[in-house]
């Protein structure tokens, strides 16, 4: 488990009703570089990005973490799993 700090203006802070929580994570890759059209939403507190979002998109995100770990316990990792059902029936 490790700090995640997430941008305040990212639409995953919105859908996670959190800017700051731990998170089940462990690397062997991650991401350096992002090209313009993916924005940096997240960060681990050793500046590794842990989370990317496309604005242009209406429900494209990506994580470096573990959120099926531990969403029974954590609220706001629960959320990621809720806001995903709601998005895709309102895709229907």
């Amino acid at each position: 488990m490790h700090a995640v700090h997430l941008d305040e203006k990212s639409a995953l802070a919105r859908i996670m009703a959190a800017t700051e929580f731990e998170a089940a994570s462990w690397h062997h890759q991650a991401l350096r570089d992002v090209p313009a059209e993916i924005q940096i939403a997240g960060y681990a507190p050793d500046r590794v990005i842990e989370a990317i979002e496309v604005p242009a998109h209406p429900w494209l995100f990506g994580v470096q973490w573990h959120p099926e770990l531990t969403a029974a316990s954590d609220p706001a990792q629960q959320r990621l799993f809720e806001q995903l059902v709601v998005a895709s029936n309102s895709l229907r």
